[in-house]
């Protein structure tokens, strides 16, 4: 028998996702901002009528999105990451995994121009859709209440010519989740 603890924390976040393109278009008409959408299902690049890709499985940065999958920008990527067992006398009885797990999710957020403004307004807008996403409660598992995130700065986005194209900014937030699999 096997437990699957991330396997569980991945695939109900994925579920949960599905509402952050409506969470973020709220934010965004509060910041008085274009909202970008996540383009959370697999992509037929012989369709030419779906929307692009900009949403990866896996812990990669920018560099490894840039030099391998040309992303569609603003783009995202998710995984689940740390996590451990609770110590004995914290454990429930009965319970073959009572612990938790980490979530991450980077946000690649881009701004178009030579002199653009908005990825600060962009950011805080996806900061408001991330703390409303993971509002609700969560069936199976409890969400401790405790995203947090990084804002390295802003980074000049080149196209393959060298060309000044905007601004480009990595913003990743962390959460953790209580799990318990009997």
């Amino acid at each position: 028998m096997t437990v699957q603890v991330s396997r569980l924390i991945r695939l109900a976040l994925m579920d949960r996702m599905q509402t952050y393109n409506d969470l973020l278009a709220e934010a965004c008409q509060e910041f008085q901002v274009k909202p970008y959408r996540i383009n959370f299902d697999q992509v037929d690049y012989g369709n030419t009528d779906l929307a692009p890709q900009n949403f990866y499985e896996g812990n990669r940065t920018l560099a490894e999105l840039s030099l391998y999958l040309e992303p569609d920008f603003p783009a995202l990527t998710f995984w689940t990451g740390e996590g451990g067992e609770l110590p004995p006398g914290q454990r429930n009885q009965g319970i073959l995994f009572s612990g938790w797990v980490a979530a991450h999710w980077r946000f690649f957020l881009s701004v178009k121009g030579l002199r653009s403004r908005g990825l600060v307004d962009l950011q805080e807008a996806t900061q408001s859709a991330m703390i409303a996403m993971l509002d609700d409660e969560f069936g199976g598992f409890n969400y401790r209440g405790d995203l947090a995130w990084q804002a390295p700065p802003e980074q000049v986005w080149l196209d393959q010519d060298s060309n000044h194209v905007g601004f480009i900014q990595e913003i990743e937030f962390s959460g953790t989740f209580e799990v318990n699999v009997t």
